[in-house]
């Protein structure tokens, strides 16, 4: 029952709830069509910055600014999910749900981007979490990623979370000339800790 609650905490956010069909639905929106021929590198960018703006979507995520939380989502997630109001209204439910059965998302901490590229003319970067999850047992800590996605040389990210598994598959409907090219992190299942040391 835990593990269930948790899995469901992790898909709360935004690419799982699309993907598996949970979130209030809006008109399918497929990724642009991949560019024919794909150019590919690898830019330098400010690093800092891509990681302060993942810390924003967690903080907010975290602290229930539901709005920004759309704000900072990639805009093909947000208009799957019907439009920004009905993303916010779902977040907002699930919430709700969440913590009344004694559940509740008490960190989002942020590693550095592991990988950036440039397909065409758009930044794609892979960033690192770790979400921290009450429960009544403990606490559930568990790694999963954001997808950072830059228009602008990387002045302004948008992001697609990993929690509940993006996988390859799933990014390919959405960012069809760069899905092969991200390397993304080994899933893990997530570990209780209950306070209590080992014996």
């Amino acid at each position: 029952m835990t593990k269930r609650i948790y899995s469901l905490t992790f898909a709360v956010l935004f690419l799982a709830q699309v993907a598996c069909g949970q979130m209030p639905k809006g008109k399918a929106v497929a990724g642009p069509p991949a560019p024919t021929p794909t150019t590919f590198s690898t830019p330098e960018i400010d690093r800092a910055k891509l990681k302060t703006q993942a810390e924003e979507i967690g903080r907010a995520f975290i602290s229930g600014d539901f709005e920004k939380v759309a704000d900072l989502t990639y805009p093909g997630i947000v208009q799957m999910a019907g439009g920004r109001a009905q993303i916010v209204a779902f977040l907002k439910k699930s919430m709700k749900e969440m913590r009344a059965g004694g559940f509740d998302i008490v960190s989002v901490s942020v590693d550095e981007p592991t990988q950036v590229i440039k397909v065409d003319k758009r930044l794609f970067a892979v960033v690192p979490t770790t979400m921290r999850v009450k429960v009544p047992q403990g606490t559930f800590v568990g790694p999963s990623f954001y997808i950072g996605v830059s228009d602008d040389g990387g002045e302004k990210w948008t992001f697609v979370d990993g929690n509940g598994g993006a996988n390859k598959q799933k990014l390919r409907a959405l960012f069809p000339s760069a899905a092969d090219k991200l390397e993304l992190p080994q899933e893990r299942p997530p570990v209780l800790d209950t306070g209590k040391p080992n014996v």
